[in-house]
């Protein structure tokens, strides 16, 4: 009789855990390893890591238990495409805190499925899936195979690098640009302090000399294919005449106008190039997104979480924000009887901006985000009605909470009655 033993890997906001059994969380330099004892508890140890320019992981190291002195755990050294070299300074070293064994131990990286995974996490920071020999890296929109230097998924914004394959890792250039989440290259860190556009990665990629990097001070930015239209909507519903620079991607405000809201004194001050905070703002025409490296359904927009500014980033002591805009859906919603579009955009910006302002958060409906969204909702003149989204008959509805009102975010080919 054949038996068949499955294994899992549960992620949780960071926390791995393997068959239900925490094995490690996130720092700033690292990770935490918790490790198993001989009796019965567990051990968290530090583990750090160095990383290159382009954020692939070189070296982890952490204090011998019995020593107390710093040790390597692991040594990798990788091809421009990201695929491993062999046969040197590429041992896995594990801590074994057992009574018999208080010595880091030289073992075999898992060769079965059923075995620890362990921390997988190499090239560009991505996760390796080496289950059954798959070898590949998990980048959230897609999935990497780092021998053919290819994606193994079509690019979601093919259309706005109609010059390369959709299936082209980093315009075919990893030394000089990554690609943070599988949806679009950009420059890496190498390229110095400031801002890397669009434009800079295109001139780059099309073999222009026109490189250079523009100094960020804060403010919002719409990127993704439906940007500019986004914008339209945006500009549409507020008194502030926004327009959006193509070259930066960052919002900008008419001189000589004035806010006449609440609302539009809130999008001043995000817009705002003095601000605090970074809010950027993706547009999407797909029906999930990858938020915090899962795959969810989204309705009108989706929060992203934030983190610190870097230095390599030229946004240092900023608190970067990310939000996803799906500019279909808020289209859909405003013609069938919805929130306007531009209000909808309006909002997606301001809790995204709210929620920057608490700090570094979470992706998903975290507590700030919750304050943030409930902030934005408050606002005099947003227009705003609090919703929830349902899925139909596999049809995405917004069902709003002051009236029952049911509006179909997709196009449908039957009526919908509201009483």
């Amino acid at each position: 009789m054949q038996v068949i033993i499955y294994s899992t890997t549960h992620y949780i906001n960071g926390f791995q855990y393997f068959d239900h059994v925490l094995q490690f969380f996130p720092t700033p330099e690292g990770y935490v390893k918790n490790t198993p004892m001989l009796s019965g508890g567990y051990s968290f140890d530090y583990v750090y890591n160095y990383t290159d320019h382009l954020g692939n992981i070189r070296l982890s190291y952490t204090q011998d238990p019995q020593t107390g002195i710093l040790a390597i755990l692991e040594e990798n050294h990788y091809y421009p495409f990201g695929l491993q070299h062999k046969n040197y300074n590429s041992d896995i070293t594990k801590i074994d805190r057992e009574e018999e064994l208080k010595t880091l131990k030289e073992t075999a990286p898992p060769s079965l499925p059923l075995q620890n995974p362990g921390y997988k996490y190499k090239y560009n920071g991505k996760e390796l899936q080496n289950e059954f020999g798959i070898e590949m890296y998990d980048f959230g929109a897609r999935n990497y195979d780092p021998a053919l230097g290819r994606w193994m998924n079509i690019d979601p914004l093919a259309e706005k690098m109609r010059r390369h394959s959709p299936y082209n890792y980093a315009f075919n250039n990893p030394i000089y640009f990554i690609d943070p989440d599988g949806m679009e290259g950009m420059g890496a860190a190498m390229m110095g302090s400031g801002q890397i556009t669009q434009q800079t990665v295109q001139n780059s990629a099309f073999g222009s000399s026109q490189i250079g990097t523009t100094a960020i001070s804060g403010g919002v930015k719409i990127t993704g294919v439906d940007a500019d239209e986004a914008t339209k909507d945006l500009d549409e519903k507020s008194s502030l005449g926004i327009t959006r620079n193509r070259n930066t991607e960052y919002l900008e405000i008419k001189k000589g106008t004035k806010a006449d809201t609440e609302y539009d004194q809130e999008l001043n001050k995000a817009i705002d190039s003095g601000s605090s905070t970074i809010v950027n703002l993706k547009t999407t025409r797909n029906e999930q997104v990858a938020v915090g490296g899962k795959l969810g359904d989204i309705s009108v927009g989706a929060y992203g979480g934030s983190r610190k500014g870097t230095k390599n980033e030229g946004t240092e002591g900023k608190i970067m924000a990310t939000q996803f805009l799906n500019l279909n859906h808020s289209r859909t919603l405003e013609k069938n009887g919805g929130v306007e579009s531009g209000y909808s955009i309006g909002h997606e910006i301001l809790e995204s901006f709210f929620a920057a302002q608490l700090g570094i958060n979470l992706p998903g409906n975290t507590p700030a985000y919750q304050a943030a969204h409930k902030r934005a909702a408050d606002l005099k003149g947003s227009n705003f009605r609090e919703s929830v989204s349902e899925i139909i008959g596999g049809i995405k509805l917004i069902r709003y909470l002051d009236n029952n009102q049911i509006v179909p975010l997709q196009k449908v080919n039957f009526q919908i009655k509201n009483n």
